[in-house]
């Protein structure tokens, strides 16, 4: 897409058989409506291999896509003996090393949102084909809405591709996790070479979702590799999506930094543990500026605050391994369901309007949304450290 002309670029790619050349039609029409607002025709070489085609269609009445307004359009491409269909938005999205935020279709845009880690909602004992329900999933993300989310990163594995459609017409800007996470040493280092064709097939199947905003090369790995496959596939990508990089260092003056600072994991450790008082008010004497890992630093980049939390309570009420010793230290050994959920609550509130309107982050998300809950205070596989 491109908003400043109300243009869409068409690349594709056509396989012949025999003749010299294919002539394609390209139609645009509203997905809602079915009116067309677009055409144009092209003559594409191919022979017995491989051509490539490249045109510009206006749009009529051109309307952009945003998480207020997610405005869709089918392009159908046809050869005459046969055609593709795909749907794609009109919206541009990029990120800001001057300001710090994110711009879409030319306006400055906080990310608030949440995560879905969908590979720990398959451990989940209730998950069964909930996944796969467009209801269910359809409602989820309306339940996201609700709280006036406006962005989701899935992550530590890919949801199916009834998510990407549901978001686009739902309204959400995703950063779309490519699955390696290391935290430290891994059974097989992931190498260059090998993430590379992975990157593009990813990438090739997701590129025309306008909710993709950004793509995430690795979740918490300290590593070289996948910075050099980003630099080998960039260019794939028409759209030139901002690329985030786990904890390695970012590729581009337009790329963003994560950060994952678990604030009330380190206010156990220094106060609580050892009965010394922390109110919420003390928050105020903290640096709105979450810290980056120092492979990370570059200039200051645009930072994606995209975990944050660390309370964690099962959906039942019970704490998690990690948060058993918590509770019992700040509400007491005969707390209940309901004072544990209101002290979360709260603790939650607080820290989400400290790191919002500090305003030193392009996008504030919650961890999260959608996860595994495993009743029990055992550490996995019996139970669970985080929960949804």
């Amino acid at each position: 897409p491109d908003v400043e002309s109300k243009s869409v670029r068409v690349v594709a790619q056509i396989e012949g058989s025999g003749g010299p050349a294919a002539n394609v039609t390209c139609r645009v029409r509203e997905t809602a409506t079915g009116r067309e607002v677009g055409a144009a025709e092209a003559s594409c070489p191919v022979g017995t291999g491989e051509g490539t085609m490249d045109v510009r269609i206006p749009i009529q009445h051109c309307r952009l896509w945003s998480p207020e307004d997610p405005f869709l359009y089918d392009l159908e491409l046809s050869t005459g003996a046969d055609a593709l269909h795909t749907r794609f938005g009109m919206r541009s999205f990029r990120l800001d090393p001057q300001t710090g935020f994110a711009v879409l279709n030319g306006t400055t845009y906080f990310l608030r949102g949440t995560n879905v880690c969908i590979f720990r909602f398959f451990e989940d004992p209730q998950h069964g084909d909930l996944a796969w329900r467009e209801d269910w999933v359809r409602k989820l993300h309306r339940v996201f809405k609700s709280m006036h989310w406006n962005s989701i990163r899935y992550c530590i594995g890919f949801p199916p591709e009834i998510w990407y459609d549901i978001a686009d017409e739902e309204g959400f800007l995703i950063q779309d996790e490519f699955p390696i996470w290391l935290l430290s040493e891994a059974p097989e280092k992931p190498v260059a070479e090998k993430i590379i064709p992975e990157y593009t097939e990813w990438m090739q199947e997701r590129w025309n979702h306008p909710c993709v905003v950004i793509w995430d090369a690795q979740n918490e790995s300290v590593t070289e590799e996948t910075g050099k496959a980003i630099a080998a596939v960039r260019h794939l990508d028409l759209s030139n999506r901002p690329w985030d990089n786990g904890w390695a260092a970012p590729q581009s003056q337009e790329d963003c930094i994560e950060t994952h600072p678990y604030l009330f994991s380190k206010l156990w450790n220094e106060y609580w543990a050892d009965d010394r008082k922390f109110a919420l008010s003390d928050l105020a004497n903290t640096s709105a500026l979450p810290p980056v890992r120092k492979e990370q630093k570059n200039d200051r980049l645009p930072i994606i605050l995209n975990e944050y939390g660390w309370l964690w309570l099962n959906r039942d009420g019970s704490t998690t391994c990690l948060t058993g010793s918590v509770y019992e230290k700040l509400l007491g050994p005969d707390s209940t369901v309901a004072a544990r959920r209101l002290l979360y609550a709260r603790y939650l509130a607080a820290l989400t309007e400290f790191w919002r309107s500090g305003r030193e982050c392009a996008g504030v998300l919650h961890f999260c949304g959608l996860g595994y809950s495993r009743a029990g205070d055992k550490p996995p596989p019996e139970g669970g450290a985080t929960s949804d």
